[in-house]
């Protein structure tokens, strides 16, 4: 191997700050472990910045700052109630197509209209065609009553639950 000849190169910069060589040499030196655990916690104090917390703004909700909780049944519950919607529209269409059908009979048991074609169907057809009729309105009402009922529990959650961030905000800004 050949030994290297390193050049001295003076410009006014170098000149300027000899110390500044020596410096960064002292650092590239082994220090003793002592100094070493000296000089590292002397670092370590010289960053650390003390935390300053601060109060959110008056205008922003905490909403902002809340993370999702992620639920199976909660992106099932639309789906739900479109099915029975879809549902309660189906038993309507069945019951005005049985209605025009077979003809459609009022509570007091009168036939305003009947097809004079299905005439010749005998008169049990013609009860059971009627009570099911009447059991399908009955079962379309009750659906429509637990959509009702649902959409009514619902809303009351959520008025709670915004009652409830309601109050953690406040209690957040008297802080």
């Amino acid at each position: 191997m050949k030994p290297v000849k390193h050049l001295l190169t003076t410009s006014n910069k170098s000149a300027n700050v000899p110390a500044l060589t020596t410096k960064k040499g002292l650092h590239n030196l082994p220090l003793s472990p002592e100094l070493k655990e000296k000089h590292n916690t002397k670092l370590i104090h010289d960053k650390i910045e003390p935390m300053v917390l601060r109060s959110p703004p008056t205008g922003e909700s905490i909403l902002r700052y809340a993370l999702p909780i992620p639920s199976s049944k909660a992106k099932n519950l639309l789906p739900e109630d479109e099915m029975i919607g879809k549902i309660i529209k189906h038993l309507k269409m069945v019951v005005s197509t049985l209605e025009e059908t077979y003809g459609h009979c009022d509570q007091n048991g009168e036939e305003p209209f009947v097809k004079q074609e299905h005439e010749e169907l005998s008169l049990s057809v013609g009860d059971d065609m009627n009570s099911f009729l009447t059991y399908c309105s009955q079962f379309a009402a009750q659906l429509e009553e637990a959509l009702k009922e649902e959409q009514n529990i619902l809303e009351s959650l959520f008025k709670w639950f915004q009652w409830q961030v309601n109050q953690m905000e406040e209690k957040l800004l008297i802080q």
